[in-house]
């Protein structure tokens, strides 16, 4: 966004000049840029910190900024056939993370953005499906689990929240050694059987952020 002066300004960083007829000052005239270019950046903050823009809440530009600033750590990937931005593989049997948590009570934040269907993501019953953590290898013990809390329909898109994933207790505190972990779409099939999802849709995107407690 860039700053937009008064209509026929001769420097395009001359300043705006309040009018006042008893003194017989004329006021700036404003661009219809100067109203529309900031509150389309507001919106736009909002809806990339996962909010959905709402005309009656007048905090969330706050909310949206109070978001950001916990987010600590990003790793994205997308479907099983392709390859995340980090180059970490993201196949149905989950996304191998390196953390370094900065504290014990730290947690991972997980958003999962998909334009397609997904199997077996927000079932909170048997077939149930949810997010669980597992130490090195799906074939590891399983740290933590989360389910499906928050589900906002956009235009193209849908936007899956998911409940954040505690490391309180996992590590000493000051323990700031990267550890492995993977995280896994797991669920159980109608027999009651743990399994690794393996349908997780066309184009499913994940991103995880580490917060700091």
């Amino acid at each position: 966004m860039e700053y937009q002066a008064p209509i026929g300004a001769a420097d395009p960083d001359d300043p705006y000049v309040t009018g006042n007829p008893a003194t017989g000052v004329e006021g700036s005239p404003v661009p219809a840029e100067a109203i529309e270019h900031p509150m389309r950046e507001v919106v736009n903050a909002i809806a990339a910190a996962g909010l959905a823009p709402a005309a009656a809440d007048l905090t969330q530009l706050a909310q949206a900024i109070a978001l950001g600033g916990r987010i600590r750590q990003i790793v994205t990937a997308t479907s099983a056939t392709e390859t995340s931005t980090t180059a970490t593989a993201f196949s149905a049997a989950g996304l191998s993370l390196a953390i370094t948590p900065k504290s014990a009570g730290s947690t991972i934040l997980l958003a999962v953005f998909t334009a397609a269907k997904v199997e077996n993501l927000v079932a909170a019953t048997s077939p149930g499906g949810y997010w669980a953590l597992f130490e090195g290898t799906v074939a590891g013990p399983k740290i933590a689990e989360t389910r499906l809390t928050y589900f906002a329909q956009t235009a193209a898109d849908g936007l899956f929240l998911l409940a954040p994933i505690a490391f309180g207790g996992l590590h000493a505190p000051g323990d700031t050694a990267p550890h492995s972990y993977l995280l896994g779409h797991r669920a159980d099939d109608n027999a009651g059987n743990e399994r690794v999802a393996s349908q997780l849709g066309n184009r499913t995107g994940l991103i995880i952020a580490m917060e700091l407690a």
